[in-house]
């Protein structure tokens, strides 16, 4: 049906796959299994981030009463996740004039973020090797080893580079980054 039907369609990625793939039993249990990963992909994001926000709080970079955990989890760290994140997205609703585009924004960033994080954990990788780590805490060591590395590092890079590419062509994401990065700012200072 072409791009521009299915962004009119409220499911259009469960529409894209009926078009590809058929209607067929197979293809429903296909995409009941993709929305839950979708959604279980979701709530992995929330517990990481309550997770960072507890280790911060724990590391002194946050307020302390942050790190406070019940039975394993941190409950507030959570709850302000929560809430911080809400706050942007509402945040971005009221001054995106393109409501239609927020999700794109959303995911956008969400990748960005994502694919920083990744690229910060391979530099770590990099600095510890560098510093001649204690290999007897490693649990496993990879046989690709830093070439491996630097590969998974330049794919990042050109996977970021595309993505703010293709976004800053779009003047509602630019205006999206610029609301989350100024809101981000404002909670950790």
């Amino acid at each position: 049906p072409g791009t521009a039907m299915l962004s009119a369609r409220p499911f259009p990625l469960l529409d894209g796959y009926r078009t590809v793939f058929g209607d067929g039993r197979t293809v429903r249990y296909a995409c009941l299994i993709l929305t839950i990963g979708l959604l279980a992909s979701l709530h992995s994001f929330t517990f990481a981030a309550a997770e960072m926000v507890a280790q911060c709080a724990e590391a002194s970079f946050l307020p302390r009463r942050l790190a406070t955990r019940h039975a394993g989890v941190p409950r507030l760290a959570l709850w302000s996740a929560v809430t911080v994140s809400f706050l942007a997205i509402l945040l971005l609703h009221t001054c995106i004039d393109e409501n239609d585009t927020l999700g794109g924004v959303l995911i956008s960033a969400v990748l960005v973020a994502s694919i920083f994080s990744y690229l910060c954990q391979i530099g770590c990788f990099f600095v510890l090797r560098r510093d001649g780590q204690n290999p007897n805490r490693l649990n496993d060591r990879s046989k690709l080893g830093i070439l491996g590395a630097g590969v998974a590092f330049l794919l990042g890079l050109v996977s970021l580079g595309s993505i703010l590419y293709v976004c800053s062509l779009r003047r509602s994401f630019a205006n999206g980054v610029v609301l989350v990065v100024a809101a981000a700012l404002g909670w950790i200072v």
